[in-house]
């Protein structure tokens, strides 16, 4: 079964912590660390508002709290995206000081309390609910994929390949022919 939903956003929580800081200290992460920051923000807010906040409404106080915070952090990551690498509307104080403040409502209202309320099974679907949805946001904010493009084998490979499949007249064929041979024995 899945990850304990309470140990799952604490992660999150520190994952998002660490790209805070690597962004406020200049570390080498790339012209798009506030692009991935601005993702990882984003799939957390996308599975908070879709799994927990529903959960954590029947079952706690004060999860209105943490919903104006998940507003907070998808403006800065909506932020982030308009601005790209160079942009400074957002200072890194102000950056610090929004996730803390997400990070403790999230702790203190929904986290502490749910783990008094839920049972351990349940809080398990929750965390693999999160997963799913956070995972979910995260391809689809990541873009079209890149394929490898394999180069074209060589005749060398494709001989290979015939003698492996034992195609008849190998060692006279071109490269082309060889193709055409392993292709017409699939």
């Amino acid at each position: 079964m899945g990850t304990n939903a309470v140990r799952l956003i604490r992660s999150d929580h520190r994952r998002i912590s660490d790209l805070l800081a690597r962004l406020n200290g200049h570390h080498l992460g790339g012209a798009d660390l506030p692009q991935r920051f601005a993702r990882e923000l984003s799939a957390h807010v996308a599975a908070s508002r879709d799994c927990v906040v529903p959960f954590a409404e029947s079952r706690v106080n004060n999860v209105v709290t943490v919903a104006a915070s998940l507003d907070e952090l998808m403006a800065v990551a909506d932020t982030l995206r308009k601005e790209g690498a160079g942009g400074q509307t957002l200072s890194t104080a102000d950056l610090v000081e929004i996730v803390r403040r997400h990070v403790d409502a999230e702790e203190r209202h929904v986290l502490q309390p749910l783990e008094g309320v839920a049972s351990v099974d349940r809080l398990r679907v929750l965390g693999e609910s999160f997963r799913r949805t956070r995972d979910a946001a995260l391809r689809s904010e990541a873009g079209p994929r890149r394929h490898h493009v394999r180069p074209p084998a060589s005749r060398a490979e494709l001989y290979e390949h015939a003698r492996y499949r034992n195609i008849a007249g190998r060692a006279a064929m071109s490269r082309t022919e060889l193709l055409a041979a392993l292709k017409r024995q699939r």
